[in-house]
C-alpha cells in the first residue's frame, strides 16, 4: 500500500480513509487476532466489502503495521491479524516519516 497523504485531513486520516482507520482502532482495542470476517462484522455489514477489509489487513501487514498468522479451523486455513503496534506508536511512526522526508527538501 503506496500511503497517500489528504492534507484536508486531520492526523491519521490524512493517510487512512475512514474505514481504514476503523479497521486499526477495532484492532487497536483488542489483544485478539482477528480475520477480515470478524472485522467485518464488527464494522458492520453495510459499512465496507469483506473482500475491501482483507485486501487492506494484508497491505497493512506488508508495510509493518499488523502481524500475521494462520489458523485452521472449519472450512480450510484462514489469515489472522494482529496490531504490532498501538495508535500512539503509529502516530509516531508516521510523524516521523513526515519529519525526515520533509529533512530531504
Amino acid at each position: 500500500m503506496k500511503f497517500k497523504m489528504d492534507f484536508t485531513k486531520d492526523g491519521l486520516f490524512i493517510f487512512f480513509k475512514d474505514w481504514q482507520l476503523r479497521v486499526l482502532k477495532i484492532l487497536w482495542d483488542t489483544d485478539l487476532s482477528m480475520s477480515s470476517s470478524d472485522i467485518h462484522k464488527t464494522i458492520g455489514r453495510n459499512v465496507i466489502s469483506k473482500s475491501s477489509i482483507a485486501l487492506f489487513l494484508e497491505e497493512a501487514f506488508d508495510n509493518g503495521l499488523l502481524e500475521r498468522n494462520f489458523t485452521t479451523g472449519r472450512g480450510g486455513t484462514r489469515r489472522v491479524y494482529k496490531a504490532k503496534y498501538n495508535e500512539n506508536n503509529v502516530t509516531k511512526y508516521f510523524s516521523e516519516i513526515i519529519t525526515e522526508r520533509l529533512s530531504r527538501i
